[in-house]
């Protein structure tokens, strides 16, 4: 077929397509108007995320916390890690709670009051229990400094609630008045120190918690943690950990 032939064919199909799109602009004309645009709405705000929740190994854990002796009143201490969580959220630690099993006991004289089912809130740093069976707030401890430590090749983070040693109960004005009145003395007053000691508790450290914690998992086994916190501090242990070195 010769060339000439081929362009006249093309010439005459370019004509007829012409021709039809002229035909359809009518009825283009009385199309039905197109649906209007629903109006435009601002996304959403981002909800933040929860923080993550590690449970805390009791078996792992320790509680050494004693009677204050300055007290003039005559008990013992017997309470022992129940469970709990520690809460982190953008690398850092923001809260949790400890719980604490067995009880508090006080004498005075024939008098006797029972301290139990305490729990440490780690935002707060308030100290909950039942002091004879009514629930209320006992007073506070510190829990804005915070100690984290491993072993060399162990799985097993350790959190110390506030500085070692001086983990102190400070009662607070009604729960004195309540165990003064249980007691039948008057020497409990508002900032007197309950107990002394240290709380520890131990947390599995995974992946997730080696995350949360922004440090290389296989670093922080082999070569250990030791460093102080801040609750609601950011936390940067790197990956420059090696054994023996205290970080802060």
């Amino acid at each position: 077929m010769s060339r000439t032939l081929l362009s006249a064919r093309a010439a005459a199909f370019v004509v007829a397509a012409a021709l039809a799109s002229t035909v359809a602009l009518p009825a283009a004309a009385h199309a039905a108007p197109a649906a209007p645009k629903a109006p435009v709405t601002a996304p959403a705000a981002a909800v933040a995320a929860p923080g993550d929740d590690t449970p805390i190994v009791a078996a792992n854990s320790t509680v050494s916390l004693g009677l204050n002796a300055d007290l003039g009143i005559q008990g013992n201490v017997g309470l022992k890690i129940g469970g709990g969580r520690i809460v982190t959220a953008d690398h850092r630690i923001v809260g949790g709670t400890v719980n604490l099993t067995g009880k508090i006991s006080l004498n005075a004289g024939a008098k006797a009051a029972t301290i139990s089912n305490v729990s440490i809130d780690l935002a707060t740093g308030n100290v909950r229990g039942s002091v004879n069976g009514t629930v209320m707030v006992l007073g506070t401890i510190d829990t804005s400094s915070l100690h984290a430590y491993s072993k060399e090749g162990e799985h097993l983070l350790h959190l110390d609630i506030g500085l070692s040693a001086d983990n102190n109960i400070v009662l607070n004005a009604a729960a004195a008045a309540r165990l003064n009145a249980a007691l039948g003395v008057d020497v409990l007053v508002e900032g007197a120190v309950l107990t002394t000691g240290s709380v520890d508790v131990g947390l599995n450290l995974d992946a997730a918690l080696a995350a949360d914690l922004d440090v290389d998992l296989n670093a922080a086994i082999d070569a250990g943690i030791d460093v102080d916190l801040g609750l609601n501090a950011d936390i940067d242990l790197g990956l420059n950990l090696l054994g023996g070195i205290h970080l802060l």
